[in-house]
């Protein structure tokens, strides 16, 4: 069977959100702000959804080991109950507070479980708030005023991307995308991957580019 190398213009319209849900983090605030329960309605489903295939245009990596541990760990996220996806988003979210220290923006990290067709996905999305007016007509006078915690269609708002597909019939494990690095893969990658890794595993299955 031939394997695909990236999402395709047809995949991405195809996503499907199974699971989502985010949780706020502020530069000033080493605690993140957590979220019980996120409830979107079937156009922001479409934003976060054409979020998603935004996100999905990262550099291609593949595991170095057959069964490595973070291909476990992201199957027991994608097959857990409602219960369990939410306290492990938890804490893959305050450990990737606790690794990112540097060049931080507030915004939000998103964890999806969604699916194209029969496949299964993994996405990890930090989405950084970004600064917006709105103005308000008194006469012919315009006062403007920023409104706070605004999720942006701009695309230069995602700052890191992971996405794991557990499908073997694909050429590649993770897409990543580092806004700090484009062109590469960052060291807080591997850090950010020892850290979440912890509670589940004893080694961390390195990553290494297709």
């Amino acid at each position: 069977m031939s394997k695909e190398s990236v999402l395709s213009i047809a995949d991405k319209e195809a996503i499907k959100i199974e699971k989502l849900i985010f949780h706020i983090i502020l530069t000033n605030d080493i605690n993140p702000v957590f979220l019980e329960e996120v409830k979107i309605t079937n156009e922001q489903q479409k934003f976060f959804r054409d979020r998603l295939a935004d996100a999905s245009q990262g550099r291609q990596f593949i595991f170095t080991e057959d069964n490595p541990p973070i291909k476990v760990l992201a199957e027991e996220i994608v097959n857990a109950s409602d219960e369990n996806f939410l306290r492990i988003s938890k804490d893959i979210t305050s450990r990737f507070r606790t690794t990112h220290t540097s060049n931080m923006n507030d915004g939000v990290f998103i964890i999806s479980i969604a699916s194209i067709r029969t496949r299964k996905l993994l996405f990890l999305i930090k989405l950084d708030h970004k600064k917006v007016y709105e103005y308000k007509l008194k006469d012919n006078k315009a006062l403007l005023e920023e409104v706070k915690n605004t999720f942006s269609e701009d695309k230069t708002a995602i700052q890191k991307v992971a996405l794991i597909d557990i499908n073997p019939n694909v050429v590649w494990d993770v897409l990543v995308f580092d806004r700090s690095c484009p062109s590469g893969i960052t060291k807080f990658f591997g850090n950010f991957g020892k850290l979440l890794l912890v509670p589940y595993i004893k080694d961390f299955g390195r990553i290494t580019q297709f």
